[in-house]
């Protein structure tokens, strides 16, 4: 056989390899986009991806295990969950992937996390901090820092959760990672609910900016609803028209996708609006979100 002719066909192997991790990364994009608002459609994504990994091999296999595993986890379904763990953990090992290492590592601490362990979480969650670190995963250490900002939030150390959502901040703005901020600015409304009402209002605002930007109406709704909320906590009469004006986007939304939970909240905080207000009457809107 000539060089020209194995030259040809190692260029084609090579091509065909990457033709396919094109094709296994764009079927986990589309998992992670519909995990939470399509889940048998990010079902039938990450099956694809597992199916197309296992036929060829791909280094990618102990990834596409990892995200079955969320899909279980999502599901409520811890030992399925598990078990894709454990599966991914040890193609991982195998191919010292690094970044599934991380990710398994990340879901581990969240399962012990739900549990109540908080040492055995914190474990994991730092470990796949570790991994990220050393290896230059600017997304996987987002993530572990958002899940470490809320195990310390469930610890009540407030400052090492601020200082990790802070931390993430940095980094998600620089790589341009929309989800991972918008985690940390949710979160960041929220510890400043109390002590800080116009933090609150002020991370919430640009948590709603990029939900608005991604067109996640579950995330705009929710944070609408934490806006209203902090309004009419206020006690300040001018803060409840514009608690009024979130609620009827809220509304919008929940007809729109047909969310009974959202509705729910709508009408609920619509009665706590009522009473505060002491009145009937609908206010006129106020300055509109962007």
């Amino acid at each position: 056989m000539n060089k020209i002719l194995i030259l040809f066909l190692l260029f084609f192997q090579i091509s065909y390899c990457q033709t396919n991790d094109r094709i296994i990364e764009a079927f986990i994009e589309d998992f992670t986009r519909t995990q939470y608002t399509l889940p048998d459609s990010s079902f039938h994504y990450i099956q694809k991806a597992v199916s197309i990994a296992q036929k060829e091999d791909s280094s990618q296999l102990s990834v596409c295990f990892f995200y079955l595993g969320r899909y279980y986890y999502n599901q409520g379904n811890i030992i399925k969950a598990r078990s894709w763990i454990s599966k991914s953990l040890s193609s991982a090992a195998k191919t010292d992937n690094k970044k599934a290492l991380a990710l398994n590592y990340n879901l581990l601490g969240l399962i012990e996390m739900d549990k109540g362990n908080y040492t055995s979480s914190l474990q994991y969650l730092l470990k796949s901090l570790d991994l990220a670190d050393k290896n230059n995963l600017a997304k996987n250490k987002c993530n572990a820092l958002n899940n470490l900002g809320t195990l310390y939030e469930l610890q009540k150390d407030t400052l090492k959760a601020l200082k990790c959502y802070t931390d993430n901040v940095e980094i998600a703005k620089s790589n341009n990672f929309n989800d991972a901020l918008l985690y940390s600015y949710t979160s960041l409304g929220i510890i400043n609910r109390a002590a800080n009402k116009n933090d609150a209002i002020h991370y919430y605002n640009l948590a709603y900016a990029i939900a608005n930007k991604l067109n996640d109406n579950y995330q705009k709704a929710s944070i609408l609803l934490n806006i209203s909320e902090v309004y009419l906590s206020t006690g300040i009469e001018a803060n409840y028209s514009k608690a009024y004006n979130c609620l009827q986007k809220l509304k919008e939304i929940g007809e729109k996708t047909q969310n009974n939970d959202h509705l729910f909240y709508y009408y609920f905080n619509m009665g706590a609006y009522y009473s505060k207000t002491k009145n009937t009457t609908i206010p006129l809107p106020c300055i509109s979100m962007h």
